[in-house]
């Protein structure tokens, strides 16, 4: 995981290789933030959906931690979910600072 800072707005990106593909298919990423906060709505937000022969296929995604008026980071641990065809298949927990 990386942090980056660019006009004063920090974003994190995720590396995970998907090293579970058998065979050729269809592929749905995603990914499900749980951010500790005060209004409890979660949102599953896609990464790519694509056709992948067997093999090993980084990827990664930028979320910006910028508030805003919907949506305000509170420090503290977070976790972050990478769903594969609807299937939960890596978590990790992360922490924020301010």
């Amino acid at each position: 995981m990386q942090t980056k800072e660019k006009n004063g707005r920090k974003t994190k990106r995720y590396f995970f290789t998907n090293s579970s593909i058998n065979k050729f298919g269809d592929i749905i990423k995603q990914y499900y933030p749980e951010f500790d906060k005060e209004k409890f709505l979660n949102l599953i937000f896609k990464i790519t959906e694509n056709t992948y022969n067997p093999g090993n296929y980084p990827f990664s995604r930028k979320h910006s931690f910028a508030d805003m008026s919907t949506r305000k980071h509170f420090e503290g641990e977070h976790r972050i979910t990478i769903i594969v065809n609807g299937e939960e298949m890596a978590n990790k927990s992360f922490e924020v600072k301010r």
